[in-house]
């Protein structure tokens, strides 16, 4: 099984080369990095977790700026029969919220737990990835 936690490289190679898209991958490789990091602290309170979530590739207007106006109203059949709509996408954080499944440390879409973030990396802990990564 392939991680889920994919590098910025990852990402600009199916997406295009772009500022917006590398900030977008480190954004939330860092906020995945966040959660592993928090849910497996030694300090931290038993009865509470840290869980990401993801809506998932929704039907919203943020592709709009990319795409020529009648371009972006004639994919709008397309956008409606493949993508989620914003409701669809809100029920990942209800589900990290009220399904009794969801472990401290997952990462969950609103249909299935996606991955359970790694807690330690081979050479590091996770929080001082983060913290090396957010200082370079």
């Amino acid at each position: 099984k392939r991680s889920l936690l994919v590098t910025a490289d990852d990402v600009v190679s199916v997406l295009g080369n772009s500022a917006t898209t590398t900030q977008y991958a480190d954004s939330k490789r860092a906020i995945l990095s966040y959660v592993a990091s928090k849910s497996a602290s030694p300090s931290r309170d038993p009865s509470t977790k840290f869980v990401a979530c993801t809506p998932g590739f929704c039907n919203t207007n943020l592709g709009a700026p990319f795409l020529p106006g009648v371009l972006y109203s004639a994919l709008a059949p397309f956008r409606w029969l493949l993508l989620r709509d914003s409701t669809e996408g809100a029920l990942g954080v209800l589900k990290a919220l009220l399904d009794t499944r969801v472990e401290n440390g997952d990462f969950v879409d609103s249909a299935e737990v996606l991955e359970h973030l790694p807690r330690t990396r081979p050479d590091l802990f996770v929080g001082e990835a983060v913290k090396n990564w957010a200082m370079s």
